[in-house]
């Protein structure tokens, strides 16, 4: 698996080695800026709402910043390492970007960070990334949607010590994402003294639910994740199969699984038996900032929908690049642009954005969220809120 999904650096920098040259970097009057994301196969229905949320963000903007007009260049990662790194190197070859935003799973985000580290330009990621982007040092990617352990491990540590569940049991798709999330989980977990009982990792997009779900051991929790038309389909066998009368179900990540626009897709009592369950999120459209009260006044105003939190990671990202380029006064030479990143300071909907010197990682207040329901509407309901959780998250070394 790991063959698989993390393309090696040497390849990576032998594919960007020579590519890029110097000549008049800083100095053109367009910022070009590409964006990856997955826009085919069975994640296409979060990747569309990120590019959304990316180009919401850029319409406020007026696609300008220091006086320089601002172009988006949008290519598909389909959820698939090599075809993300692909599209990187035609962004930067061909297309001639000054950063990437982007992409969206582990394993494409490895991959892209590897070879954006040998290039040398800027990348930003806006959803949690694997902690290997710190452990290869890839000193040239921001995540600025924190890791996987960082989103994952509280919840872990809430089930322990809130809930007190003492053993779990688990299921994620086996890929990267499922894997990362998921250790995440079980570390912190660990770290309260609770013992994972089992593991299963159906195949990568799975289909069908129902031999896994019937060999699940008995415990105080199911914990899971899945991701895009897949997590439709698992909740929906969960419920129907009657699994929720032998334990509750807890997701260790919140991203394209009880998310809203994941639960409308479902059958009615399939969606409403998740009222009351949990999952971990940095944001939920309940939190009473000044600049989250806006952010939901003006996205409802321009899109008739209450945000999630797929809609605040990429515009997030997209402001720490305004902020970023406003600071360099337009220069995007790669080595002023990366420190003027790292420099950044200000508010967005989920909380302040602020990278760890050392790791390029934003610190990130993370909420153990409820499932509700405001008449028709599924919400998140903070009930727990873990501030500026590390990069490692919780149980890190356990």
């Amino acid at each position: 698996m790991k063959k698989i999904l993390f393309i090696s650096l040497a390849v990576i920098l032998a594919l960007g080695a020579g590519l890029i040259g110097c000549a008049g970097e800083g100095e053109t009057e367009v910022i070009k800026i590409g964006h990856i994301r997955p826009l085919t196969g069975h994640m296409a229905i979060t990747g569309e709402r990120m590019v959304r949320s990316a180009e919401f963000a850029l319409n406020q903007s007026g696609w300008e910043v220091a006086g320089k007009t601002i172009e988006v260049i949008v290519k598909d990662s389909a959820a698939d390492p090599a075809t993300a790194v692909d599209a990187a190197i035609e962004l930067i070859t061909v297309d001639e970007v000054d950063l990437i935003i982007g992409p969206t799973t582990g394993g494409c985000q490895m991959a892209v960070s590897a070879y954006m580290n040998g290039v040398g330009k800027p990348l930003i990621f806006t959803n949690p990334a694997p902690l290997g982007v710190i452990f290869e040092g890839h000193n040239w990617t921001f995540m600025c949607g924190g890791t996987e352990w960082q989103t994952s491990s509280p919840i872990g540590v809430f089930a322990g010590t809130d809930l007190g569940y003492g053993n779990a049991t688990t299921i994620a798709g086996d890929w990267a994402p499922g894997h990362g999330f998921m250790d995440g989980f079980l570390h912190g977990f660990n770290s309260t003294g609770g013992a994972i009982i089992q593991q299963q990792w159906p195949p990568f997009n799975e289909t069908d639910f129902s031999s896994w779900l019937a060999g699940l051991d008995d415990a105080d929790t199911c914990v899971a994740w899945f991701d895009g038309t897949t997590s439709i389909q698992f909740l929906t066998q969960f419920h129907t199969l009657g699994i929720r009368a032998k334990m509750p179900l807890m997701a260790c990540f919140h991203g394209s699984f009880f998310a809203p626009f994941i639960l409308y897709q479902l059958p009615e009592a399939a969606a409403n038996a998740t009222v009351g369950e949990y999952c971990p999120t940095p944001y939920t459209p309940l939190l009473d900032t000044a600049v989250n009260n806006a952010f939901v006044e003006d996205w409802y105003d321009a899109t008739g929908e209450v945000p999630e939190d797929t809609d605040t990671g990429p515009y997030e990202g997209v402001l720490a690049v305004l902020a970023a380029l406003e600071a360099t006064g337009g220069d995007t030479t790669p080595e002023v642009l990366r420190d003027a990143l790292l420099d950044v300071t200000l508010e967005g909907p989920q909380g302040p954005i602020v990278f760890d010197a050392g790791t390029k990682c934003a610190l990130k207040t993370i909420y153990i969220c409820a499932v509700t329901k405001d008449g028709p509407l599924f919400v998140w309901d903070p009930v727990k809120a873990y501030e500026n959780v590390p990069p490692f998250g919780y149980g890190f070394g356990s």
